[in-house]
Order: structure tokens, then C-alpha cells, then sequence
């Protein structure tokens, strides 16, 4: 879960009590910094540069392009951090918890493809429409989906494509963990210490030749 590089949190846990059960929950997935309040205008430069310098790690060619289509994929998470429940609304955790079945879920949100994901997530064990989830951010999901269909897929792709970079910097190279350095620097005055910073064997020509092409849209 922790590499879901999509607009949504999900994860499997054991419900108290239960050691044959298991329970699937979903919640929003927002970049924290743009929460509670806009950032100011050093950290949204910050952050950009960082967005752009690791899509010239990953393969970028044009820096004009590549910072081009970042600028979209920030305007598409402060979309969705506006369309987010102010953090005070969600400290009750009770009021926060619904009890759905999966079913309930293509309503909710009828831009993402439900069951399949479910009994991906679940597999080899079979999920049907009748099965119960749990969903934190109930309030959050109809937007989304509006925005799902309402937003360009290249940007889609490219936004899927910077989480999923921007969460494994940890396990790339050196470049990659000095960049999220500086980025820390800029939005909290202090640098990450004590990591190493030799790559993973041949991730980063994974990364490079997969990430670095642009999507065909």
C-alpha cells in the first residue's frame, strides 16, 4: 500500500477480535503539504523543482517539458487536497467510519473499476459485490471520481507515474535522495542524515527505461 502511486489509500488489516477475517478500508490519499492550508509560495517552488529535477533523473530530455507537465500534475493534487475534509472534521474517527459492501463502492465512485481491484488486492480468495469495506473518506470519493473523468488521462498518467517516483526515492541512487534533501531543507529548514545513498542493482535502469518515455496521449 505504501507504493499506491493513485489518488486513494487503501489497506488491509486484521478487525480486532478476528484472526480469520480481513477487513479492506479506503481513504483519501492527498500530498500532506498542501493540507491544512495552501503552502506559501517558496515551498510550492520548492516542491515543483523538486517534481522537475526528478523527472530529469527518470529519463527527461526537455526541462521546459518536463517542468510544463509537473506544474499540471501540482494544480491536479491541490485540486485534490481542496476537495479534501478539513483535518478538524476528521479527529472523530467514529464519524469518519463507513461500513459499506463493495458494491456500494461503484456509486460512490463510478470512475474507478471496483472489483477488479478488490479481488487483485485480495487474491486468490474471491471478492463479490456483497462483501463489507470500510471507507474513511466517504465524503471524498464523488468528487474524485468526477475529477477521474473529468481530468485528461496524459495527466492521470503523468500524476500515477511522480507518485510512484517520488515514493521510492528512498531506494534509488544518491541523486534522488539529495534532491528529497533539499526539498526538506526548503519546507521544514533541516536536511534528511545518516542514509546511505548506493542504488538498489539495476533499479535504476528500471526506472530510467520505463519512467522516462512519455505516455502516449
Amino acid at each position: 500500500p505504501e507504493l499506491q502511486p493513485w489518488p486513494l489509500h487503501w489497506s488491509v488489516y486484521l478487525p480486532w477480535g478476528s484472526s480469520s477475517m480481513r477487513c479492506w478500508s479506503a481513504d483519501r490519499c492527498v500530498a500532506c503539504f498542501l493540507l491544512p492550508r495552501p503552502p506559501g509560495l517558496q515551498v510550492l517552488t520548492g516542491y515543483l523543482n523538486f517534481m522537475v529535477q526528478l523527472g530529469m533523473l527518470v529519463g527527461g530530455q526537455d526541462e521546459a517539458a518536463v517542468r510544463q507537465q509537473m506544474q499540471q500534475v501540482l494544480d491536479f493534487e491541490t485540486t485534490l487536497a481542496n476537495i479534501t475534509a478539513p483535518q478538524e472534521k476528521r479527529r472523530d474517527e467514529e464519524a469518519i467510519y463507513h461500513k459499506i459492501t463493495a458494491g456500494d463502492l461503484k456509486s460512490l465512485a463510478p470512475a474507478i473499476d471496483w472489483m477488479p481491484l478488490l479481488n487483485a488486492v485480495f487474491y486468490p480468495v474471491e471478492i463479490n459485490e456483497s462483501e463489507p469495506v470500510v471507507v474513511y473518506a466517504r465524503e471524498y470519493l464523488p468528487p474524485l471520481s468526477s475529477l477521474i473523468l473529468t481530468t485528461d488521462k496524459c495527466l492521470l498518467h503523468n500524476y500515477m507515474i511522480w507518485n510512484l517516483v517520488r515514493k521510492t526515492c528512498n531506494f534509488l541512487d544518491q541523486r534522488f535522495q539529495e534532491a528529497e534533501e533539499k526539498l526538506m531543507e526548503t519546507m521544514y529548514g533541516t536536511r534528511k542524515v545518516g542514509r546511505e545513498g548506493e542504488a538498489v542493482p539495476g533499479r535504476q535502469k528500471v526506472f530510467s527505461s520505463g519512467l522516462g518515455r512519455p505516455p502516449d496521449c
